[in-house]
């Protein structure tokens, strides 16, 4: 949806990698990054459960995995 939610994970800023630093590290990062700034973002989805009509007509439940989006 290109907003950041709560448990997304920065992965770098302006191409530079955010592994290894803190919190303050990584808004010293953002403050000196200029007016455009690039974000790679992670984010895992949850798994859901879904019911769901199948081709021979019964119903049952279908569970999905947790993905993993990345976001740039």
């Amino acid at each position: 949806t290109g907003a950041i939610h709560v448990g997304d994970k920065l992965l770098a800023i302006n191409g530079n990698t955010t592994r290894g630093c803190n919190l303050s590290e990584a808004i010293n990062m953002l403050q000196l990054a200029g007016d455009l700034v690039t974000l790679k973002i992670s984010r895992t989805v949850e798994k859901t459960t879904t019911k769901k009509r199948f081709e021979n007509g019964k119903r049952g439940y279908s569970q999905a995995s947790p993905l993993r989006h990345q976001v740039t």
